[in-house]
């Protein structure tokens, strides 16, 4: 017996029933699926897995620079970064709680929504109070390239172009964050938003509609 075309099959008559609810659950809680759901999810994963990747690396540069003043501000750039793991841990044990929890589809999906953009939100926070700490460190990280500690002196050029850095990169880098995650996160979201009107309407969108 084909498996796969008996299932095929159940979909299909699923579909001619005007069943979408399971279909859409089916849809939206396989990692492997085409649903925004999942990809909204690999992305809060994907921030994930970056953000153990630079903890890791700012604690090397913390443990092997021998100054103590980039240590200070590289050490708390990976502290954030750890707090960020925890955080989004924390996140990703509440999504997968909503997949637990006794809800039709406009329910599930309202939650869902509702927990990515805090994810987005508090996380844009996080890279507004962390900014001026990792550029600092940055800044100190370049500056001390090439220095022993007796030769280390930060003199009126140091303090110029760190406040040049400031004064520029700081806009840049808050626009490319909010432009990233629109990107990324956007149109997803708002595809979610489509579905859950249609069902606040009253109209079951089949499979095929709910893939982005």
């Amino acid at each position: 017996m084909d498996l796969k075309a008996v299932w095929e099959q159940l979909k299909k008559e699923q579909l001619e029933q005007g069943n979408h609810e399971n279909l859409a659950y089916e849809a939206l809680l396989k990692n492997k699926s085409a649903h925004p759901v999942a990809k909204l999810r690999k992305g809060v994963n994907l921030k994930l897995y970056f953000s153990i990747a630079f903890a890791l690396i700012f604690l090397f540069i913390t443990i092997y620079t021998p100054f103590w003043i980039v240590k200070l501000f590289i050490g708390l750039v990976s502290l954030a970064y750890t707090v960020g793991i925890v955080f989004l841990v924390g996140e990703q044990k509440k999504l997968k709680a909503l997949d637990q929890a006794d809800l039709n589809i406009q329910e599930y999906l309202k939650l869902f929504v509702k927990q990515i953009r805090q994810i987005l939100k508090l996380e844009l926070y996080w890279a507004i109070a962390i900014f001026p700490i990792s550029l600092t460190g940055g800044f100190l990280l370049g500056y001390t390239e090439g220095k022993t500690v007796n030769e280390l002196e930060f003199t009126m050029p140091f303090y110029i172009g760190l406040l040049g850095c400031y004064v520029v990169i700081f806009p840049i880098a808050w626009f490319l964050t909010k432009w990233m995650n629109k990107l990324h996160y956007g149109k997803r979201l708002k595809k979610i938003d489509a579905i859950i009107e249609e069902y606040d309407q009253g109209v079951m969108l089949p499979q095929q509609e709910a893939t982005a």
